[in-house]
């Protein structure tokens, strides 16, 4: 039985098209067909003729990237699904058109599939004994290759860059944005999480037995003119905190900034 219903818009009518085009033709020799169930069976067909049609491979893939256009909700999410299987046993389609339709499959899913362990069990056993195409053997080579990429598995492990490669890598990284998308990602991954006590102190501190050179030092003045500072640094001769801009200075505290043993700068951190 049909619970669902097409959209009637212009990909309806080229489906229509497509089907009657091959109901009325004979079939050639020497071409490959296959069986195409008009509705879906997911959507309620059957195996009976009249809801068959030979198609050739292009016409197969057509039919189901139209029968996709012409539904909503789960109906969608099902043809969606049946476009990507396509695509997966397919090996000359195009990464782009495979990542499309996967992700559609994936948005449709989000909105209209609820997903029980009825439904999880039953998946399970469907795939028992069942090959793996070759994108799932290319996603578990992936997954093992991160794992044995970590530690004395990486091919840089305990070597580092030549002076030479740095500067290659550095020049093609002048002038290059990153993406609000990339930047967001790297703020989620980095919030809330605390670093190290002395993660920059002594030798840690890329600065460590550097100066800047005379270029930065001015590049540094110039974007500081006309800046007005929020808090600025006193002491007390034992330690060192910040005053707000609108706060008296406390008794006993002078302005400006003294070094501390390096033990206590860590403590402070």
């Amino acid at each position: 039985m049909n619970i669902y219903f097409p959209i009637q818009n212009k990909y309806y009518q080229w489906y229509q098209n497509l089907v009657n085009k091959a109901k009325k033709r004979k079939n050639i020799d020497g071409v490959y067909y296959e069986n195409h169930h008009i509705l879906p069976k997911c959507l309620g067909g059957n195996d009976k003729p009249d809801n068959l049609v030979s198609l050739t491979l292009r016409e197969h893939y057509v039919a189901h990237l139209l029968l996709s256009k012409i539904y909503t909700g789960k109906a969608c999410r099902k043809m969606h699904y049946a476009l990507w299987r396509m695509l997966l046993q397919e090996k000359k389609r195009g990464s782009r058109v495979f990542e499309m339709y996967r992700k559609k499959y994936i948005e449709t899913s989000l909105k209209t599939q609820i997903i029980t362990d009825e439904f999880r069990q039953k998946v399970s056993k469907a795939l028992i004994g069942t090959k793996k195409t070759k994108t799932l053997k290319l996603l578990a080579k992936y997954e093992k290759m991160k794992i044995e990429m970590v530690g004395s598995g990486n091919h840089m492990f305990g070597k580092k860059h030549t002076e030479k490669t740095k500067n290659i890598i550095a020049n093609k990284a002048k002038g290059r944005k990153q993406s609000k998308e990339t930047i967001e990602k790297r703020i989620l991954k980095t919030k809330g999480k605390k670093r190290k006590e002395g993660w920059h102190v002594g030798e840690k501190n890329p600065m460590f037995n550097k100066n800047h050179s005379q270029e930065t030092l001015l590049k540094i003045g110039a974007k500081s003119i006309g800046r007005v500072a929020k808090c600025k640094w006193i002491n007390n001769g034992l330690s060192n905190k910040r005053l707000k801009p609108n706060n008296e200075l406390p008794e006993g505290w002078i302005f400006g900034k003294i070094k501390l043993p390096l033990q206590e700068n860590i403590n402070r951190q």
